[in-house]
């Protein structure tokens, strides 16, 4: 939403007791808000404005983060799709970054600040104002492509067809992110980056 009328968001609504995940994340950004003069940048009127904001910001940061970062990023959605079929169903079928991390928060406490550091480091370089990195066009394509290359003619169809499908079952959305996952992992490191980040950006906002 547009900054003006986030800030007006931030000061009517009521702030709800913070999840784990959030305390988690509100812990990571705390020494960005601090070195980065966010709430000047952010033009936020109260630390508590800065940091609900900067909450915001952060869990839709993940398309600014560098290779090492996205690697990080896709690994820890992998763990979190084989630690319950119903969190790897709804990440094929269009989870948000707060769902992932409230999910992530169930893995451990190491996980869950290796994943908030992650996100503070893509705020860091939002709040720098640096551009988007660009993506490719059919960068997700390509890596669907990848994981039909590898099936015979019958199961590639049904594959093909199932990814454009809005209502597959719980079952089949985990399968089918595991298996384009896999095949997307076999990628060099460039295609792998245009993909994460073409998903990133696909990513509903919280």
């Amino acid at each position: 939403m547009p900054l003006g009328l986030c800030v007006w968001w931030l000061w009517t609504r009521q702030e709800p007791e913070a999840s784990e995940f959030e305390r988690a994340l509100d812990s990571a950004l705390a020494p960005v808000i601090e070195e980065r003069a966010a709430q000047t940048k952010l033009g936020a009127s109260t630390s508590t404005q800065t940091r609900l904001m900067a909450r915001e910001l952060a869990v839709s940061s993940v398309p600014y983060l560098g290779p090492r970062d996205l690697e990080l990023w896709a690994e820890l959605r992998k763990r979190v799709a084989l630690s319950s079929k119903a969190a790897c169903a709804k990440l094929w079928k269009g989870a948000d970054e707060t769902f992932i991390g409230s999910a992530v928060a169930t893995l451990g406490a190491d996980t869950l600040t290796s994943y908030t550091e992650m996100l503070a480091r893509g705020f860091a370089l939002r709040l720098e104002r640096r551009p988007l990195p660009p993506t490719p066009q059919g960068a997700v394509e390509r890596g669907v492509s990848a994981a039909a290359a590898t099936m015979n003619d019958a199961d590639r169809a049904v594959f093909e067809a199932d990814v454009r499908r809005p209502d597959v079952s719980d079952e089949r959305a985990c399968e089918l992110l595991l298996t384009l996952g896999s095949a997307v992992e076999k990628l060099d490191v460039g295609g792998r980056t245009d993909f994460y980040r073409a998903l990133s950006l696909r990513l509903k906002q919280p």
